[in-house]
């Protein structure tokens, strides 16, 4: 009898998501644009769904059921393990895809060897932080309980290696995708219409862009930016994501912006300032604006260093604290695109750089080999583990 192995993704969004997130945004492209080898998704219900893939919806959640799951020890993930549940066959393999949700995993591993066998299943985590924080959960029952580990970054997998010491957890890189179709570099008549239809004119433009919460640095990007224009007016601070009212010369509040939106705003700027004040997994919108050719400068913490290349295709600065140091990098950046009227590291991007097309087939060959893996354990009798 052949083979079968069949993919389920587990998310707590449902897939597509009509809001802005990173890995939401991803796995909607991937799933309405891309050949993919998903073949179930558990969610909550929403219109919209694709009909390339069956779709198993989680049990909604009324206030009886909370405080059931309070209570009642290992019933907090029973809509989970239910969905499952009613998918499962006793004559096929499975790939499990779980993402960003750290207490599902224990509950799910001893569901499946429980009530099915535990070695027909690949239990794959995602993980779109820089490095686990275990503060009250004991580390090791969550990497037991998982077969495959994807990070964002090869820097994150080397900070986990040396913090956790792992020898039978397979790990994996998949970087995040960006949309190439909408995030790219516009002609200089392009990026000059943008500007006028949004009053800018012959500013030369920074954009921050992200959700207004303290860790992201807005407060920091303010201070900054209100020094460099106290030395340069002919300058803009465009602040994107955020909803407040903020009075202060040269400082322009869009709010919150759809993401199919969100391209021109990249692309009618100059600079993008990343003030991020942790440890980011990735920065998406930090490809994304690299994409559209933006002047990067950002926070050397978490993955931050990696998706600029160390430096290469922005500027890295070494103490994001030091709000010395973002004046002098944002003032560089001001005299060199009004000396060259380009960005200088703009050369030094390859054009097929974080595109989301690559995640997609990446995607594709860490689910086949993940197959193969399944399929060999089970002839042998072994784990999934260091197949």
């Amino acid at each position: 009898m052949k083979d079968i192995v069949k993919t389920i993704l587990i998310s707590q969004f449902p897939i597509p998501y009509k809001k802005t997130g990173s890995w939401t945004t991803m796995y909607g492209y991937y799933i309405q644009q891309f050949n993919h080898k998903i073949d179930y998704i558990i969610c909550n219900k929403e219109h919209g769904q694709n009909k390339t893939v069956e779709y198993q919806y989680l049990k909604e959640i009324g206030v009886l059921d909370k405080v059931k799951n309070k209570l009642v020890s290992g019933n907090r993930y029973s809509n989970y393990t239910n969905a499952i549940n009613k998918i499962i066959k006793p004559d096929c393999k499975y790939i499990i895809q779980i993402i960003d949700n750290k207490g599902l995993v224990s509950p799910l591993h001893q569901f499946l060897s429980k009530k099915h066998k535990r070695e027909n299943f690949c239990v794959q985590y995602f993980y779109h932080g820089f490095i686990f924080n275990f503060k009250t959960t004991n580390a090791t029952p969550f990497f037991k309980s998982i077969d495959e580990l994807f990070l964002l970054t090869e820097r994150s997998r080397l900070e986990f290696s040396e913090t956790y010491k792992l020898t039978d957890i397979v790990v994996k890189v998949l970087h995040n995708g960006v949309n190439s179709r909408l995030f790219k570099t516009v002609s200089s008549d392009k990026k000059l219409e943008l500007r006028r239809n949004n009053n800018l004119n012959e500013e030369l433009v920074f954009l921050w862009c992200s959700q207004d919460r303290p860790k992201k640095g807005l407060e920091l990007a303010l201070v900054a930016f209100g020094k460099v224009h106290a030395k340069n007016e002919n300058t803009r601070l465009l602040l994107v994501g955020v909803n407040k009212n903020i009075e202060q010369s040269g400082v322009t509040v869009m709010g919150k912006v759809p993401n199919k939106d969100l391209a021109i705003y990249y692309q009618m700027s100059d600079v993008f300032l990343f003030t991020t004040m942790c440890e980011e997994g990735f920065g998406l919108v930090l490809a994304e604006a690299l994409k559209c050719g933006c002047y990067c400068i950002a926070s050397n913490l978490g993955g931050v260093p990696e998706v600029l290349n160390f430096g290469r295709y922005g500027v890295v600065l070494n103490e994001p604290y030091n709000v010395k140091q973002w004046v002098i990098a944002m003032q560089d950046a001001v005299d060199v695109l009004r000396i060259k009227h380009e960005n200088p590291y703009i050369k030094n991007i390859p054009k097929e750089l974080y595109n989301l097309e690559d995640w997609c087939n990446q995607m594709n060959v860490f689910i086949e080999q993940s197959k193969v893996c399944l399929i060999k354990a089970s002839h042998k009798d072994a784990s999934v583990k260091g197949c």
